[in-house]
């Protein structure tokens, strides 16, 4: 058996990912259970099924052993490289033998700088203790500045991390073993790739156009306000991909041999204009829980697949050599104030089946919808998902139509 590669690309929705990886077997029918990031891996990479997974918010943290724990006990070195802020050891995943971090570390307070940001329950409340211990210790302020240059600042002469992942996962050691586990920041805003990429496959304008957007429009990465913007932000948005699917081909195709198991997906999906909103933790919508999912190596997923039943089937593969059978469904969750506005998200709890059909559990009962692929379901009268109302007299489309006016 050979190495193990567990890749989640941050953000990554189904409907962008169709000409990718033509050479691994696909399962169309996968579901994130919820849409943020640290939730999704609480999910996504430990035994707790979506169910028991509960509400993390920004300062919450996973509880329970990771898949690293289930690697090692069976001989495997396991390393996690990170370009999400939220997949850290801080955060739960402090059971890897070995852990890289290319986006969100910091030069000189490392330790302190990570308490101040865990421990506290605001951005504004860190930001200002922050620059209170700053007085006494002046390379603390360095280091939210760093950080905010990282993980806020567009990126023109260098990409989110993610050759330096790919680097890490180049291993020639044949001895022992290794379970990566990765997060990929890519197609998480800011997204644009490297100008001198851009430049060579007909995205030059990206770059310019993303400092004119934010001038005319403002740095709020959540609404769209007119068309351009739009237009902006999907253009964007294909270019990460195509940057991503482009370095990890060529990494693929060097570095993973037919013994390796390799699994490509994504935590959650995006939201590029749909409501007139842009990036994720909005509710129960199809864009942020349809995600890709590509595998090889000698192991089998059905054509539906709940992220959360991933770990189930990497460590069965571990521990007896079978497959696993999986859930014929699958919960997805989003949960009040989980938007970044705090306007969009209210606490929902949905379903989603093997036939693709989403099934809302909320208040009156059962609601069937249209199911992601917009086929009825049979002997029901298919509805739109219905949007958060937060605001009396409240009508979405008028206020996207608004917006884009």
């Amino acid at each position: 058996m050979g190495d193990f590669y567990l890749v989640i690309i941050d953000c990554l929705r189904q409907d962008y990912s169709g000409d990718m990886f033509p050479e691994m077997e696909r399962s169309d029918q996968a579901v994130s259970n919820f849409a943020k990031s640290l939730p999704s891996h609480n999910a996504l990479l430990t035994e707790k099924k979506a169910e028991d997974v509960g509400t993390l918010g920004a300062q919450g943290k996973v509880e329970t052993d990771t898949i690293a724990t289930a690697f090692s006990q069976e001989g495997f070195r396991t390393v996690s490289v990170s370009t999400n802020g939220f997949f850290q050891p801080n955060f739960g995943f402090d059971d890897f033998e070995e852990h890289h971090d290319f986006e969100n570390s910091v030069p000189f307070n490392q330790e302190r700088f990570e308490e101040i940001r865990h421990e506290h329950g605001s951005f504004r409340y860190s930001a200002k203790q922050l620059v209170k211990e700053s007085l006494e210790n002046p390379t603390l302020l360095l280091d939210g500045l760093m950080y905010m240059h990282k993980t806020r600042m567009p990126k023109i002469l260098r990409d989110s991390g993610l050759k330096k992942a790919l680097k890490v996962m180049d291993t020639d050691d044949e001895d022992e073993p290794h379970f990566f586990a990765v997060n990929l920041m890519e197609l998480h805003t800011p997204r644009t790739p490297p100008w001198s990429w851009c430049l060579l496959n007909g995205y030059a304008d990206l770059p310019l156009r993303d400092i004119y957007v934010k001038l005319r429009y403002g740095r709020n990465p959540n609404t769209v306000r007119a068309r351009s913007e739009e237009k902006f932000h999907r253009r964007a948005y294909k270019a990460a991909r195509d940057y991503t699917h482009e370095k990890m081909k060529k990494w693929k195709d060097e570095k993973i041999d037919e013994d390796d198991v390799l699994v490509i997906t994504s935590d959650h999906g995006e939201l590029l204009g749909e409501h007139g909103l842009i990036s994720h933790c909005y509710g129960c919508m199809p864009e942020q829980f349809h995600v890709p999912f590509f595998y090889s190596g000698g192991i089998e997923f059905g054509d539906f697949v709940s992220l959360d039943d991933v770990y189930d089937v990497l460590v069965g593969k571990i521990r007896s050599g079978e497959n696993e059978e999986t859930k014929e469904h699958a919960y997805f969750y989003s949960e009040e104030n989980s938007s970044i506005d705090n306007i969009w998200a209210e606490n929902q709890k949905g379903y989603i089946s093997t036939g693709f059909r989403q099934v809302d559990f909320e208040e009156s009962g059962r609601k069937f919808y249209k199911s992601f692929k917009n086929q009825e379901v049979e002997g029901r009268e298919p509805v739109e998902i219905s949007d958060v109302e937060r605001k009396e007299n409240y009508d979405p489309d008028e206020e996207v139509k608004e917006r884009l006016e």
